[in-house]
């Protein structure tokens, strides 16, 4: 189990929606944080913040294939898709703010 400042966390969020390569690796690396949490709200919120992320992550992945996967696609990021990003991690930093007013939160990471 990591310690992740969350300060750090959000840092790493917001600069995740700069495009959507970072912003696909961002959802990727997070899914399993909490999956340990023993608050059941926290978890669901989560989950459910979680799948807000990687439905945003997956239809930008599937319009970038779509045009044929260009090297630069961050004029079509920033049109179509950061907008939605940044709410979502406006979402993700209130979530931070109630889990933890230490700001320090343990973080569980897949180790499958």
């Amino acid at each position: 189990m990591n310690v992740t400042r969350v300060s750090d966390l959000f840092s790493t969020a917001l600069e995740a929606c700069g495009d959507f390569r970072h912003w696909h690796q961002f959802v990727t690396d997070t899914e399993f944080h909490w999956q340990h949490s023993a608050d059941l709200a926290a978890l669901e919120a989560w989950q459910t913040l979680w799948l807000e992320m990687e439905v945003l992550n997956g239809l930008a992945l599937a319009d970038w294939e779509d045009q044929g996967r260009p090297a630069d696609w961050s004029q079509c990021w920033r049109d179509q898709y950061q907008k939605e990003a940044l709410a979502l991690v406006s979402d993700f930093a209130l979530l931070l703010e109630q889990l933890d007013s230490s700001d320090e939160y343990s973080l569980g990471a897949q180790t499958d």
